[in-house]
C-alpha cells in the first residue's frame, strides 16, 4: 500500500497550501511540491508503517552547528559538494555525524539538491537550515548561506552556554545552604531535643517551631523529599504536554521578571533568524513564516502567527507587531526604522545584537543579586537557629539555679 503524506506548503505570494497525497516516499513529495512551484514547509507520514531510520538519529546542535560550518569552510576552499560531503563523513569521529553526512551524500549523488536531501532529515535540520540553504543553492551563495546558518547556532549556543555558566555559582550556594540546614535540623539540634522535651514549658515559642520542624525531618524528611521530586516531576510533564504548553509559555509571558527576560530572548530569536533570512535573498513572507519556526515560546509563535497574516494583507510588520502587546517596544520601534529606510535586514541584525545584550545584562542583575540574598538568607536563619537555642539553654539555666 502506497504511504499517504500531509503536507504544508507556502506559494510565491505567501498563500498557505496543505493537502494530502500518495508518494512512495517523503523525497517524492517534495520533488513534487517543487516542481508545482510552491515551497514545502512541513510533511508528515500519516502512517506508521514506514519510518525512515534517520528518525532515530538525532545529532546535538553543537555537533550540527560545526558539521554546517565544516561544509562551509570546504565549500569556500573550492571543494565540490560530493567531495566536501565525503571529507566530513570520513573525518568525523561521531558516529550520528558519520551517518547524518553519508545519507546526505548519497542523496546528492543521486541528483537531488543538498536542501532536498536535508528536507528528508527534516528531525535533524530545521526548517530554518533547510530554507537558508535552498536559498544559497538557488543564488550561488551555498557556502556563505551555511556560514551564516552556523554563526546564528553558535550565537544562540553562546547565550544559553553564559546563561548556564553563571547559574552555577549561585546554585551551588544554595544547594549548600541546603545541605547545611538539613545537617543543622538533622544531626545538630537532636542533640538539644531531649533536653528541651522535659522542660517544654520553659521553652520559647521559636525554639518550640525549631523542635517540631527537627522532628518532622527526623520522622518524614525521606517522604518529604521524595514527594517534592515527585511534585517537580509532575510539575514539568504537566508544563510540556503537547495540549498544555502553549497555556504555560502564555504563564511565563505574563510572569513579572521572567517575562522581560524571556521577551528579550524571543525578540531576539525573532530579529536575528529573520534578519539572517532576508540577507540571503529570501522573500518577507516565506522568511517570516521560517522564523516563525524558530520561535520556541508558542504563545509568542502564534501572536507571530497573526502578525503574518496581517502582513499578507497588506499592512507593515512594524504595525502588525506592535498589537499583539508580546514584543517589546524597542524591537517595533527597530523592525520600523528599518522598513522605512529599506534596510530591514541589517536592522534586525542589529536589533538582535542589543537584545542578546540585554538579556546577557539582566540575567547577571539577577544572579549577582541571588548570591547575596541567598547568602543574608542563611545567615539570618542560622543566627535565628543559633539565638533559639542559646536562649533556651540560658533559660533552662535559670531554672536550675
Amino acid at each position: 500500500m502506497i504511504p499517504k503524506w500531509k503536507y504544508t506548503a507556502l506559494r510565491d505570494e505567501g498563500i498557505l497550501l496543505s493537502g494530502i497525497m500518495e508518494a512512495p516516499n517523503k523525497a517524492s513529495v517534495e520533488k513534487y511540491l517543487l516542481s508545482s512551484g510552491v515551497i514545502p514547509l512541513h510533511i508528515q507520514l500519516m502512517r506508521r508503517n514506514l519510518i525512515t531510520p534517520l528518525q532515530f538519529c538525532g545529532i546535538s546542535r553543537k555537533q550540527r552547528s560545526s558539521m554546517l560550518r565544516e561544509i562551509s569552510t570546504l565549500l569556500g576552499a573550492g571543494l565540490d559538494l560530493d567531495a566536501t560531503l565525503t571529507f566530513v563523513c570520513e573525518n568525523t569521529t561521531s558516529r550520528k555525524v558519520k551517518s547524518v553526512s553519508a545519507q546526505l551524500r548519497s542523496a546528492v549523488r543521486d541528483g537531488t539538491t543538498l536542501a532536498n536531501a536535508m528536507m528528508q532529515c527534516s528531525n535533524i535540520f530545521p526548517q530554518l537550515v533547510i530554507g537558508l540553504v535552498q536559498a544559497g543553492e538557488v543564488s550561488g551563495t551555498l557556502a556563505y548561506n551555511l556560514e551564516r546558518i552556523a554563526s546564528l547556532a553558535e550565537t544562540e549556543q553562546a547565550l544559553r552556554t553564559s546563561f548556564y555558566s553563571a547559574m552555577i555559582y549561585p546554585l551551588f550556594v544554595a544547594g549548600s545552604a541546603l545541605i547545611t540546614l538539613y545537617i543543622i535540623f538533622t544531626q545538630i539540634f537532636p542533640l538539644f531535643l531531649p533536653l528541651f522535651e522535659e522542660n517544654r514549658t520553659a521553652i520559647p515559642p521559636s525554639t518550640i517551631l525549631l523542635m517540631e520542624f527537627a522532628n518532622f525531618l527526623l520522622n518524614y524528611g525521606q517522604l518529604a523529599l521524595l514527594s517534592t521530586l515527585t511534585g517537580a516531576c509532575l510539575i514539568h510533564i504537566i508544563l510540556y504536554h503537547p495540549s498544555l504548553r502553549y497555556y504555560s509559555h502564555w504563564l511565563i509571558l505574563r510572569t513579572p521578571v521572567i517575562c522581560k527576560i524571556h521577551a528579550e530572548l524571543i525578540a531576539a530569536q525573532l530579529c536575528r533568524t529573520l534578519g539572517t533570512m532576508l540577507q540571503s535573498g529570501i522573500a518577507l513572507v516565506p522568511a517570516l513564516y521560517i522564523t516563525k519556526g524558530a520561535i520556541t515560546n508558542l504563545a509568542a509563535a502564534a501572536a507571530f502567527e497573526s502578525a503574518i497574516n496581517a502582513v499578507k494583507g497588506g499592512d507593515r510588520l512594524a504595525e502588525s507587531l506592535s498589537k499583539e502587546h508580546i514584543f517589546p517596544a524597542r524591537t517595533i520601534i527597530l523592525i520600523r526604522l528599518g522598513e522605512e529606510t529599506a534596510q530591514l535586514s541589517k536592522t534586525m541584525l542589529h536589533a538582535a545584537d542589543l537584545h542578546e545584550e540585554t538579556t546577557r545584562v539582566i540575567s547577571q542583575r539577577i544572579i549577582t543579586m541571588l548570591v547575596p540574598f541567598i547568602t543574608i538568607a542563611l545567615g539570618i536563619l542560622i543566627a535565628w537557629i543559633v539565638s533559639s537555642v542559646m536562649l533556651t539553654v540560658l533559660s533552662l539555666n535559670e531554672l536550675a539555679k
